[in-house]
């Protein structure tokens, strides 16, 4: 039904459907909460509220994924529910937080989607990061005045954050 409201263009319904699965105690304890909770986080995130996504799906990690790994049949959202938290929180601006879950996705489940998945959004990630140092060392070497030699240092951080944005730019060619 969630599904259908959100195809329709009804993102605040569909989300209000998808929360009975935070609140009803039977809908809570079915076997598809996670992956529920994993759609209901994407429509959060898209919807501009990352920051309650990040909560939501630290408490159904903390709830879910012990009981998800002993069911060999559900254990393969582990990596969705890890994912989706990751986009979560790199929407919510925790780069540091997000990278590292991205990270632990793409070794410990390098074979499933979602490890491509994280490797991607890890280069946003890093991108974004170093596009925004770029900027300001950028803006730190134009605002020395003419008539004044540009410090060394700025210099140097121009040129690492210009490296470092290179080096972003292969990684994300050498993606297949």
């Amino acid at each position: 039904r969630a599904r259908c409201m959100s195809a329709m263009g009804d993102a605040g319904g569909a989300i209000n459907e998808l929360n009975r699965f935070r609140n009803d105690g039977n809908l809570m304890k079915s076997d598809v909460a996670p992956q529920a909770l994993v759609r209901l986080s994407e429509l959060m995130v898209r919807h501009g509220r990352a920051v309650d996504a990040v909560v939501m799906l630290d408490k159904a990690r903390k709830d879910y994924e012990p009981q998800l790994a002993k069911d060999p049949k559900r254990a393969q959202w582990i990596p969705a529910l890890r994912y989706q938290h990751g986009m979560a929180l790199k929407e919510s601006g925790k780069s540091r937080e997000a990278l590292a879950l991205f990270d632990s996705i793409i070794k410990e489940f390098k074979d499933r989607p979602e490890a491509a998945e994280s490797s991607l959004a890890s280069i946003q990630v890093r991108k974004d990061e170093t596009l925004s140092k770029l900027r300001a060392a950028r803006q730190a070497v134009a605002a020395v005045p003419l008539d004044k030699p540009v410090d060394l240092k700025l210099l140097a951080n121009e040129a690492e954050a210009t490296k470092q944005v290179t080096e972003i730019a292969n990684a994300l060619g050498e993606q297949k």
